[in-house]
């Protein structure tokens, strides 16, 4: 048998300045109108180099230089009807541009190359619209319910090399999600949410193939408990309970390569924590983790039975 000795070597820098301006109305009774920009500039490298030191040839040299500009504007509204109650709606878009230029690239890019990523990327831009409304409503002093629904449309644009510009993936999705916080003793904190999206991805091969390519969704349900007890004014004890389903998968392997995810997540979790002093703090905790993995049929599928901590 023979072996071969490698060396690889990866160096990468950025530089990043952001800004942002908010401007706000207060003058109607019980309204808040608002409006905020955010931006974003970074300048980034990545340098990548890998030889073969047994037969002394360079496999890979590739530099990359990344510029990206990344806007967001927002539109909002508070509204305070009630005491305890206030309905939020806000609307934002987001767009962000990647730029990328290769000034050494050992790979080749002709068109009968069998190896042109990821120089072969030139600009990616990612825009995405949001919708959303918030209900904030507190019943009970020590209760507070928070409900939101988002609805969301995404895009990617993707130039790569000796090509023009084309769409190439679209997002649509719907989430509803919804928080509970309760505090109905000094030393008891109890907190429950739950979230639920309906996404779906379509990218050109959907539309140019017949059941090669189906839409790729990511659904998901997502839960989570958990309660906080104060021991002492130093001591903490802590548990949680966590639940994720995805169902997802479509087995398309008669025709093409099958898409999505379907998955079951379930997680609980205690800890006691311990503040010793301002800069000192300690746990200890135990854990039960499961995965059941639908889309392998299993064979990805594992359970923790117990982890602890300290």
């Amino acid at each position: 048998a023979s072996s071969e000795l490698v060396a690889a070597t990866r160096e990468n820098g950025l530089v990043s300045v952001t800004e942002a301006l908010e401007v706000r109305y207060t003058g109607v009774t019980n309204w808040v109108f608002y409006t905020r920009g955010e931006w974003s500039q970074t300048d980034s490298y990545l340098h990548e180099m890998e030889q073969n030191l047994t037969a002394k040839t360079i496999d890979l040299h590739r530099s990359t230089d990344l510029e990206r500009l990344t806007q967001k504007y927002t539109l909002g509204i508070n509204w305070y009807p009630l005491r305890r109650l206030n309905v939020s709606g806000q609307v934002y878009h987001q767009n962000r541009d990647n730029d990328y230029t290769h000034p050494i690239d050992s790979t080749s890019n002709a068109t009968t190359s069998t190896d042109r990523y990821p120089a072969f990327l030139r600009q990616q831009n990612f825009q995405t619209d949001d919708l959303n409304v918030r209900v904030t409503w507190r019943p009970l002093p020590s209760l507070t319910s928070v409900s939101r629904y988002d609805f969301q449309i995404s895009s990617i644009d993707t130039r790569a090399d000796r090509l023009a510009m084309k769409e190439s993936a679209s997002t649509t999705a719907h989430i509803l999600s919804q928080s509970l916080p309760w505090v109905p003793w000094e030393r008891l904190m109890l907190q429950g949410s739950i979230s639920y999206a309906l996404d779906a991805t379509t990218t050109p091969a959907t539309a140019l193939t017949t059941n090669l390519v189906s839409k790729a969704g990511n659904d998901y349900l997502q839960a989570s408990a958990s309660a906080t007890f104060l021991l002492d004014g130093k001591t903490d004890l802590q548990a949680s309970y966590s639940y994720y389903r995805a169902a997802n998968f479509i087995n398309n392997s008669p025709l093409s390569m099958p898409y999505g995810t379907s998955e079951r997540d379930y997680s609980i979790n205690a800890s006691l924590i311990r503040n010793f002093s301002k800069r000192v703090r300690g746990s200890v905790g135990y854990g039960y983790f499961k995965h059941r993995d639908e889309t392998a049929a299993g064979r990805d599928s594992y359970h923790e039975i117990g982890r602890a901590h300290v």
